[in-house]
């Protein structure tokens, strides 16, 4: 296990939960997480409280973790609760010293407040998405919403810090009363921590593991198979363009089955595939290969996977979740919009306007990619929330002095 005794570099503490156990099984994955977050992969240690089916502790590189075997893991209220008490025991009996205690949602801020009450350090919060929004669309979403709803008023206030992903998100967090100057903007950005894997990827393969002619027109989407992201509708209208274009959903969830319904129901096997997990070295295919991405989320706090298909030069469709908003603009500036207002005819309007050939399309597209090659430049780190929290306490420190 790490001891800051035993070295100068930070130990950041996060509580995590890992039901696929990836810290064992997917060691790739789980760094990805770290670099797509701006965590300092490489200039911090860090250990993980991590709820989890099985016990084990184990140490790998810089990362040490204690894998806590948790039954009802799926009752929220009961992990937040078991963390009051999961957090200080781990800390005591470790022996560690935190310099940043990390939370990944609200529910786990009293845990990390405690803890730093007793043993020192700052709470920084990393926050990629709308709680509150984003349950409600879950299964027993009204109770996962009004849950939210309480802790995003009770504790907001607690952490020192917030790493947020956008203009979106900072809005969300200023009407919870945060203050500005407690809100860091950072790029969670997978295209450059990607590149390899990217300049490795060719158009044709996907075409060519699905056994799709040349001119079969691909409409492709990404994300979990969840309600959120409002799968059912985009199959629907998929339904009405003509035989030539095929729809390929890439993730994994819950409504799979439901959905493959929904497609023996429309006649539409053999035109829509769920190729299920693609890893991030094989996704890169998949957008060479499509004509267009949609992504009709009924909520979307940024939807890194627009970025990556811009960044490509696919022309995008999304909903009106603000993230997806302030990703595309207005209507034809670096995207279409579609709300489920809109009629059948506007939807395919919008597809054929991404699909054939138009300066027009060229120039959407390469506003597309111009913004997002600005977003990734962004290079807030925590290792900045570090620094400056340390000089914000020696400036503390030499007031006191002075007075």
């Amino acid at each position: 296990m790490l001891h800051t005794d035993n070295t100068h570099r930070p130990l950041i503490f996060i509580v995590n939960c890992d039901w696929r156990d990836i810290f064992r099984t997917a060691p790739a994955e789980f760094e990805a997480k770290i670099k797509r977050d701006h965590l300092g992969l490489d200039q911090n240690d860090f250990f993980y409280l991590s709820f989890a089916h099985i016990n084990y502790n184990l140490t790998v590189k810089n990362f040490s973790t204690r894998h806590l075997k948790t039954y009802l893991g799926f009752i929220k209220p009961w992990l937040d609760l078991k963390a009051l008490w999961a957090v200080p025991l781990t800390i005591y009996r470790y022996h560690l010293r935190p310099t940043v205690w990390l939370a990944y949602d609200f529910g786990s801020l009293p845990a990390l407040s405690l803890a730093r009450a007793i043993w020192g350090g700052t709470i920084v919060m990393v926050l990629t998405n709308q709680p509150r929004f984003y349950s409600s669309t879950r299964q027993f979403g009204a109770f996962k919403s009004v849950y939210s709803f309480f802790l995003e008023r009770l504790f907001s206030g607690l952490p020192n810090y917030f790493m947020t992903i956008n203009e979106t998100m900072k809005s969300y967090l200023l009407d919870l009363q945060v203050p500005a100057h407690k809100i860091k903007i950072f790029s969670t950005d997978t295209i450059n921590r990607d590149q390899v894997w990217l300049k490795q990827a060719r158009s044709g393969r996907v075409r060519a593991k699905l056994g799709l002619s040349s001119t079969a027109k691909i409409v492709l989407s990404v994300g979990r198979l969840e309600p959120e992201k409002n799968f059912s509708e985009l199959i629907t209208l998929f339904a009405t363009l003509p035989a030539d274009y095929v729809l390929i959903i890439l993730g994994q969830g819950r409504m799979l089955a439901s959905l493959q319904a929904e497609i023996k129901a429309k006649n539409l096997e053999g035109r829509v595939f769920f190729p299920g997990f693609v890893s991030r070295e094989d996704i890169w295919n998949y957008y060479l290969d499509a004509n267009v991405f949609v992504l009709l989320s009924k909520a979307e706090a940024l939807g890194m996977v627009f970025w990556e298909a811009m960044y490509l030069g696919v022309p995008v469709i999304g909903s009106t979740a603000s993230g997806i908003v302030e990703t595309i603009g207005a209507d034809f500036d670096r995207g279409r919009l579609w709300q489920t207002e809109d009629k059948v005819e506007v939807f395919k309007e919008k597809i054929f306007s991404c699909v054939e050939a138009s300066t027009a399309k060229d120039a959407m597209c390469a506003r597309a990619k111009a913004y997002v090659e600005v977003k990734i430049k962004n290079s807030v780190t925590l290792n900045d929330i570090i620094d400056m929290s340390h000089n914000e306490k020696k400036i503390s420190g030499q007031s006191l002095l002075s007075d």
